[in-house]
């Protein structure tokens, strides 16, 4: 392979920490695996992304990225083997290639030098500055992980206490539990925690003897590998993290499994950790509970940028990802004159957790405050992020600014609860009980809260993080105290509403498992097999529903079910839960209001056709033909408003001649009607959308074919699929949204006056 022009690759730049002590040259033939990350490719369609035999979709993002990464991963491949290195492994879901070599030929293949240095607790493998990469692979590699393996994060809980059994103090985990209302009809079952170590182990024993005193039986626990990482009791700084993770996750969610990952404390152990447990098809766990973390600013960009996506992963798949916010108030232990928040629990996809310091009356609570321990230093991490703009679901939140720069971004933590040593977890560790601390155990205590709450709603909450903010309600504030060091404002006060030092406030266990039991588990169910729905068998794979207006009533209350290619057509009322018949042609049928429905790319949508706000016309139409007729409702008998035939001319302009032509109602002016129609043709870049005035269809925004798509969404993608939404809760359907099934993309865009911007 011929030489190619290098170029510094900044994201991975980065410094050696204060007081590190050179030792000696690194040896150049020790045999190293690191880890390369490859960039997302939201613009590549996916071929075979609709044609995933697995359900399961973990398995499902592997097999469409496999085939989107497939030219990446080869020249990945060959850049490798070009430097004498090998491909040990390729896991497309992750992005992942792990390259395995002796260290002298990975320096050279990324023009970088490493030494042994110490910094003050072991050695470790450092480097000073940036890699660099051959041009043609910046636009591949998001991130190269290895070759530095300093520590990339500490622990979050605090020294561990040993109780006098004759004296307890303190609570075991499924005493907070129950002090927070977790609902006891429900206990995790079928739910599996991940729980991400990077260093110490457990001993069965002490988990048993810990469950015991719990009266629980013990739950399954199993230890997974990442990196050559095992469950390695003995580590004096990490055992207790390891035992704490364990025991209040577990303790919680008694009906839970547990999988613990255990890997090297370093930026490509830690980032290779989440992506194997977001991604494992074995464990499949839909919670993660990391009490892991460091300041921002010890972070490199491309450490969090492959953070970052590892948790957007999680989101995607459903996984709920629950961070601990640290244990070292405002400042986070970093001693430079300003505040910094941790991370991961600054990424917008995690949910961070603060601490409190809970007093109680047996069950009952006596008092709860933010942990502040003064001059000792511990207390609960939290405050305005460096990094991260402000999320969308906290620009109501009411966060303050920021003491570093008066600026408002992203706020650190999203939830609180028990996390104060004084009122700590009674643990058992190397057959002792102790009491531990931190907002290590904040983490666990979420992720087993979301066990049962996943439980109880049938389905992966995964990153309900917006749900909590639309609905502060299911938390009690914690309004008393602050997170400031001693004789410092590099901190935040708690007060009414969202604070820096406990977010959103601590769990009622009884409002949140009440509101996911109501919003999300079934209110009509039939299992697979199942009989349909009001007499409607649903038997065949053509078969689609869409939501009706039928009653003129401002309420798209009634079910219109129909089966392509056959004539067949129903319309169910809903009377609580018992659906019947209104309308009824059976198969093969007639169709309705004329339009026969004998072709299997009939589809059909609800219109709001005369700007009455309702949705109470029905619209059909043939891609590839030209065909659309939009029928009213007369007491069940449907006529025909606007017609065009097979063949037909389509719809204002919009000749409906391919196949692949899609049609959505929209409300494209605010109104709270939808009563424009978006059409588009995926894989072209062609989207028009249509005013009607009575009857006459005209064109508002128009991108021919081949086209541009619309506010920056390219619709290039065969995929590609659109719908109106309520982004802003205003009521109105005003903001497409467009998505890329198999890729993760998805854009969700505003519209003013026919100027199409994301959000």
């Amino acid at each position: 392979m011929p030489n190619k022009p290098y170029k510094e690759f900044t994201a991975s730049s980065r410094v050696l920490p204060d007081g590190a002590k050179y030792i000696r040259e690194a040896d150049a033939t020790e045999v190293i695996e690191i880890s390369i990350y490859l960039k997302a490719r939201p613009s590549t369609a996916a071929s075979g992304t609709n044609n995933h035999t697995s359900k399961d979709p973990r398995a499902a993002l592997h097999e469409s990225r496999a085939l989107q990464h497939a030219d990446d991963i080869k020249i990945v491949t060959d850049f490798a083997i070009s430097h004498g290195l090998t491909v040990s492994s390729v896991e497309a879901g992750r992005r992942l290639i792990k390259v395995t070599g002796p260290l002298s030929k990975l320096l050279d293949a990324f023009k970088t030098k490493v030494a042994i240095y110490h910094d003050g607790k072991r050695e470790y493998r450092g480097r000073n500055g940036a890699l660099s990469l051959p041009e043609d692979l910046h636009g591949i590699i998001e991130g190269v992980l290895g070759l530095d393996n300093r520590d990339a994060a500490n622990p979050h809980f605090t020294t561990i206490q040993q109780i006098d059994p004759a004296i307890v103090t303190g609570h075991r985990p499924n005493q907070v539990g129950s002090i927070y209302a977790f609902p006891p009809s429900v206990t995790g079952i079928g739910q599996c925690i991940a729980i991400i170590e990077l260093g110490g182990g457990y001993l069965p024993a002490d988990t048993q003897a810990a469950f015991t005193a719990m009266g629980l039986a013990t739950p399954n626990v199993v230890a997974v590998s990442v990196d050559g990482g095992k469950n390695k009791p003995g580590d004096p700084n990490a055992d207790g993290e390891v035992a704490l993770d364990i025991q209040v996750a577990g303790g919680v969610a008694p009906g839970a499994s547990l999988a613990v990952y255990f890997a090297p404390n370093s930026t490509q152990g830690f980032v290779d950790s989440i992506t194997q447990a977001v991604h494992d098809i074995v464990n499949k766990p839909s919670i993660i509970s990391i009490s892991w973390g460091t300041a921002e600013r010890n972070w490199t960009v491309q450490g969090c940028q492959l953070m970052n996506a590892a948790l957007q992963d999680a989101a995607n798949l459903g996984v709920s990802v629950f961070v601990a916010s640290g244990d070292h108030l405002g400042t986070d232990n970093i001693a430079d004159g300003r505040a910094h928040v941790d991370f991961p629990a600054s990424s917008p996809w995690a949910i961070g957790c603060g601490g409190t310091l809970l007093d109680t009356n047996g069950d009952a609570v006596l008092s709860e405050v933010v942990w502040n321990e003064g001059a000792n230093g511990w207390g609960t991490g939290g405050g305005i992020s460096d990094l991260f703009d402000t999320p969308v679901f906290q620009l109501n939140a009411n966060l303050p600014v920021s003491v570093n720069d008066g600026r408002v971004r992203r706020g650190v933590p999203d939830v609180g609860g028990n996390g104060a040593s004084a009122s700590g977890y009674l643990t058992v560790l190397n057959g002792q009980t102790v009491r531990i601390g931190g907002t290590s155990a904040v983490s666990p205590l979420w992720a087993g809260l979301t066990a049962r709450l996943n439980q109880a709603a049938e389905r992966n909450l995964g990153f309900y993080a917006p749900t909590l903010y639309n609905n502060p309600g299911l938390l009690r504030v914690i309004t008393r105290g602050n997170n400031k060091p001693v004789n410092s404002d590099l901190g935040y006060n708690a007060g009414p509403g969202w604070s820096a030092c406990t977010g959103l406030g601590v769990p009622v266990g009884d409002a949140l498992y009440n509101f996911f039991k109501a919003h999300y588990s079934p209110v009509y169910q039939q299992g697979d097999p199942g009989n349909g729905i009001g007499g409607y068998d649903l038997r065949s794979p053509a078969d689609r529903a869409i939501a009706f207006d039928y009653d003129h009533s401002g309420k798209t209350d009634h079910i219109a079910l129909y089966r392509p290619g056959t004539g067949t057509m129903w319309i169910l009322k809903n009377n609580a839960g018992i659906f019947t018949p209104v309308y009824h042609q059976g198969d093969p049928g007639n169709g309705i209001g004329g339009y026969n429905l004998k072709s299997p790319a009939d589809q059909a949508f609800a219109f709001d056709y005369d700007h009455s706000g309702k949705m109470d016309h029905i619209a059909l139409y043939r891609p590839g033909t030209g065909t659309i007729w939009i029928l009213k409702n007369n007491a069940g008998t449907f006529t025909p408003v606007y017609q065009q035939g097979d063949p037909g001319n389509g719809i204002g302009g919009y000749n409906l001649k391919s196949p692949a032509d899609q049609i959505i109602a929209f409300d494209y002016e605010h109104s709270g009607k939808r009563d424009y129609l978006a059409l588009y043709r995926p894989g072209t870049g062609t989207i028009w959308i249509l005013k009607n005035n009575a009857g006459t269809f005209t064109p508002v925004y128009q991108q021919g074919d081949p086209g541009n798509g619309i506010g920056g969404y390219n619709l290039m993608s065969t995929a590609d699929r659109v719908f109106a939404f309520d982004y802003a809760h205003s009521g109105n359907s005003d903001h497409l949204a467009l998505y890329r099934p198999g890729t993760g993309t998805i854009w969700i865009l505003k519209n003013n006056a026919g100027t199409f911007t994301p959000v």
